[in-house]
């Protein structure tokens, strides 16, 4: 199961329809404090999130789901180029994506962290 966070409904929507074609499922959410109640319905395998969220960062995101899952792979997409360096201070299979982004790199992207 692949977990969408995103505060912009359309970029959930697309990336949320590309997994999907790609043989994920998927559950959205629009932003951290939702991610988590919905991460509580079952295992997530795959994370894609905004850096960019009220009250709760895409990173901060990743360290407590990471406490499930310690190897959850990560994808962090943001349109600001500083988050890739927030990101550092995640271990394991995490990813970064500078929005706009089209399919093929956030699934490239994706390929580079799972399998």
């Amino acid at each position: 199961m692949a977990l969408v966070v995103d505060v912009e409904a359309s970029i959930r929507t697309f990336v949320s329809r590309v997994l999907r074609l790609a043989g994920w499922s998927v559950l959205e959410a629009p932003d951290a404090t939702a991610a988590l109640a919905l991460a509580g319905s079952g295992p997530i395998d795959l994370l894609v999130t905004d850096f960019d969220m009220p009250h709760i960062t895409g990173v901060t995101l990743a360290e407590q789901l990471r406490k499930a899952d310690e190897d959850l792979p990560v994808m962090l997409v943001s349109g600001y180029p500083d988050a890739a360096r927030s990101m550092q201070t995640l271990r394991g299979r995490t990813a970064f994506t500078r929005k706009p982004f089209g399919a093929a790199e956030l699934i490239a992207g994706i390929g580079s962290i799972v399998g």
